[in-house]
């Protein structure tokens, strides 16, 4: 994010306050404060400064991220986007205030009104500041040293390799109990980040973390008449600008410790009739 002052900001459809430095959202008719991640500030920014204009994904991941971009995964992204579009409608601004523009990127209409603000300091803050002081030389209070006995510092020296080794043998216990747990959690990884919008039936829904909003993929199961059967785990994965769709069920959710076998299926083309 480029250098702020933190007294600059943004309003937002004349009720929503955006505060880029402070990475927050301020809804004035509640008076309630919404946190935004550092990425998803720096997006949002670049898309207010560039407004009507279409800022591609590959200039908000360098706005985003930075030198870090090359490690981001489109899966990060778009869980950045869609974490960004909810603290927006968590702030009363409608669902479509940042729009998609297919296979170009995202853009805030030209018709939203966007206004630069500054936040002026409290009178009561000013007066604090002025009336602060630096403490006298009197005032300072010497510090009270006192001398190690040299067979004390001799005696810490052989202690020292003893110290070392038993650090080492600690760090080597702790990864070897440790270790398998951080494997076991990280196992379904790739699925941590998947959000439940329904239940078809008894069948928990989860859909990965993209730009296509809920109702997309209810169309999704809709179109291609999906039931339930006997209880499985759903997980879809869908993205604006492929042609493929895929169904994962699994007799267990993906997110626990436990082992569970699963079937896939593809399908082809819906993105057209979306």
């Amino acid at each position: 994010m480029d250098e702020l002052d933190e007294r600059n900001g943004y309003l937002l459809s004349s009720n929503v306050e955006f505060w880029p430095t402070k990475l927050e959202l301020y809804r004035r008719d509640i008076k309630k404060t919404f946190k935004l991640q550092y990425p998803a500030s720096c997006c949002l920014l670049e898309l207010v400064r560039k407004q009507p204009m279409i800022v591609s994904q590959s200039e908000l991941m360098e706005t985003g991220w930075a030198d870090r971009k090359e490690y981001v995964t489109a899966n990060a992204y778009y869980q950045c986007i869609l974490n960004l579009r909810k603290a927006l409608e968590d702030a009363g601004l409608d669902s479509h205030f940042i729009r998609t523009v297919h296979r170009r990127g995202l853009r805030i209409a030209p018709n939203v009104k966007i206004k630069s603000i500054i936040q002026t300091p409290l009178k009561m803050d000013i007066e604090n500041k002025e009336e602060e002081t630096v403490p006298s030389i009197k005032e300072i209070v010497p510090i009270e040293t006192s001398s190690q006995p040299m067979a004390s510092i001799k005696s810490n020296k052989k202690i020292t390799p003893f110290i070392l080794f038993l650090s080492i043998f600690i760090i080597f216990i702790l990864s070897v109990f440790i270790t398998p747990q951080v494997y076991k959690r990280n196992q379904y990884y790739n699925f941590d980040d998947y959000i439940q919008i329904t239940n078809i039936g008894d069948c928990p829904v989860y859909v990965n973390s993209t730009l296509l909003d809920k109702a997309s993929f209810e169309r999704f199961i809709k179109y291609n008449d999906i039931s339930c059967g006997e209880k499985t785990w759903w997980y879809i994965t869908r993205y604006p600008s492929s042609p493929r769709s895929s169904l994962i069920r699994c007799l267990r959710p993906l997110t626990g410790d436990k082992k569970t076998s699963c079937t896939t299926d593809y399908y082809y083309g819906l993105r057209n009739y979306d």
